[in-house]
């Protein structure tokens, strides 16, 4: 049964290009040539709809590098041809120009030329626009000039920039406001005013950087994390006050990834292709609430296809990631599951939710509704059911079979589950009530997928309403004697409703369960039924209201 709950990240592809960190895609899909930290690119589309949301990112995103596959490979591969400028008289020269968009012609012996840069280094020229600079970021212009037009290397720079903003200097420095392309003309005066040589009409294309989270420098990745901590502190209706009508509070991203992936018909937000444009247009949302903000923010990627190598002999737990000072211990290991320490601890998930969405649990928590955990912080659990069936993050060779797949269903599928679904898994975790509940097979998450199965065909069924001084012990979900006389016997019933189909053989051998204390085929589907009834607790990220935990931002 393969189902996941997450996606994020703007479009990805399995090419590098040569920024600053990159590593260059050799073609082969080995571990090592694919997991360099690539920086990739986002824009807002152009009026006529023909731009492109995001143009580069590591394969580690690679499960959204299918939405509009035509329009943004066409914008990667749509490239500047070589070529010479024009000249004028002896004494002026007019070096190539570029178009509104940034593209250009350049060439080796171009008289004149600059390049682009900033902390992160310079960004170079592979892409479609000839150079790239990143919104409310000072960026640093350098000019270049060829030696055989300045016989004594001195002379005069002197730049403008959207027609308004002029400096003078080799190196200057500018920060570009908005997205979209800026005009940039560029004049060099020799020392004794004889000759000049000019840029005219070239351009940047100005579009927000998404980075590797490891490789933001510490003021960037702290500003990261302190404005989406923002969103879980500050309510929309403040934050919209403050910030403007972009602004929204993590409750409603909660609320709204709740109303569609725990819909009662099915999950829309990840079953077949809903995954991919789903969470493309969330976590542009969530991008622009945090650029409501503090402008100069953008959201950085998890590259966890480097986690699978760095902690291929397990150890997942104790990747950086998981700093108290980052997104907190990946694995609590207090009786609650909750984040005690560090910037998320002790995280609240939204009480008396009941006038805020149509969808909470029995506790009235803003939570998945067969989820009737009452704890109300977010939470975490490293194992499923007291079993650890993934030890290690997705690798680069499943992402590269996934996209080598023939048809694009069979490629959501791959994206739904295999690439990213066991993250949440091993993030989110789930346990019963009875800590000696533990199964030896689980299959990673199939047990509650299982119970979703069961809830959304009718025949698990939670309580409405639990008091919050009810116990969770009496605060449970079940199937209820009338849906389940029509069985035989559990395993007729789990035989009938069809997960025997749809558990990949999990629940076809009953051997399976014997860590649980049975020891007949009759006992051991009876444990079964009444686990997957009960559904138990899940950690967030294994849930519907999985943007609750930061990590899946």
């Amino acid at each position: 049964m393969s189902e996941s709950v997450w996606c994020q990240g703007p479009l990805a592809m399995a090419e590098y290009g040569a920024l600053p960190g990159a590593v260059p895609h050799s073609g082969a899909a080995s571990e090592e040539n694919m997991w360099g930290e690539a920086t990739s690119l986002r824009g807002e589309a152009d009026a006529s709809g023909s731009g492109v949301r995001a143009v580069l990112k590591s394969p580690g995103r690679v499960s959204l590098a299918l939405f509009s596959m035509a329009a943004f490979v066409g914008a990667l591969t749509s490239m500047p041809t070589p070529g010479s400028g024009a000249s004028g008289g002896a004494a002026t020269l007019l070096a190539a120009s570029v178009d509104g968009f940034g593209n250009g012609t350049w060439s080796s012996n171009q008289p004149l030329s600059f390049s682009v840069g900033n902390e992160y280094g310079t960004m170079v020229s592979e892409y479609k626009w000839s150079h790239i600079v990143e919104p409310s970021r000072v960026t640093t212009l350098t000019a270049k000039l060829l030696d055989e037009y300045s016989s004594d290397g001195g002379g005069t720079f002197a730049w403008t920039i959207d027609d308004e903003y002029e400096y003078e200097g080799l190196s200057v420095e500018h920060t570009f406001e908005s997205v979209g392309g800026h005009s940039l003309s560029l004049l060099w005066t020799s020392s004794d005013g004889s000759s000049t040589v000019t840029l005219d009409d070239a351009s940047v294309m100005c579009k927000y950087v998404r980075r590797e989270i490891r490789t933001l420098t510490d003021e960037d990745r702290n500003r990261f994390l302190d404005t989406l901590r923002t969103l879980y502190d500050l309510r929309s209706e403040d934050g919209q006050a403050k910030y403007g009508s972009r602004y929204n509070d993590m409750y409603y991203f909660v609320k709204k990834h709740l109303h569609g992936a725990a819909a009662k018909d099915c999950d829309h937000w990840h079953d077949n292709a809903g995954i991919v444009t789903h969470h493309l247009a969330f976590t542009l949302e969530l991008e622009q609430a945090l650029q409501a903000v503090d402008p100069t923010i953008s959201v950085p990627y998890w590259e966890y296809t480097k986690d699978a190598i760095l902690y291929e002999s397990g150890g997942w737990e104790d990747s950086v990631i998981f700093l108290d000072e980052w997104f907190g211990v990946a694995s609590p290991t207090n009786a609650n599951h909750v984040v005690t320490e560090g910037r998320w601890a002790y995280t609240p998930v939204l009480a008396d939710a009941t006038d805020f969405s149509n969808i909470t649990n029995s506790y009235g928590l803003l939570r998945s509704p067969w989820n009737t955990n009452s704890v109300p912080y977010f939470t975490r659990y490293d194992l499923t059911l007291g079993h650890a069936f993934y030890t290690n993050f997705p690798t680069c060779s499943q992402f590269s079979e996934c996209i080598r797949r023939d048809s694009l269903a069979k490629i959501n599928e791959c994206l739904n589950g295999e690439t990213h679904g066991p993250v949440h898994i091993m993030i989110g975790g789930q346990w019963w009530i009875d800590p000696a509940m533990n199964f030896s097979a689980t299959q990673g998450g199939d047990f509650l997928l299982a119970s979703k199965w069961l809830w959304r065909q009718g025949y698990i069924r939670c309580p409405e309403t639990c008091s919050e001084d009810t116990p969770d012990a009496k605060c449970v979900c079940s199937c209820p004697s009338e849906l389940t006389t029509a069985f035989n016997s559990s395993k007729d019933f789990l035989n009938g409703t069809g997960l025997f189909t749809l558990s990949d053989g999990l629940f076809n051998v009953w051997q399976h369960f014997v860590t649980s204390g049975c020891r007949t085929e009759e006992d051991c589907y009876d444990v079964v039924k009444d686990t997957l009834c009960h559904v138990g607790h899940a950690g967030e990220m294994f849930t519907s209201s999985a943007p609750y935990d930061p990590t899946f931002w």
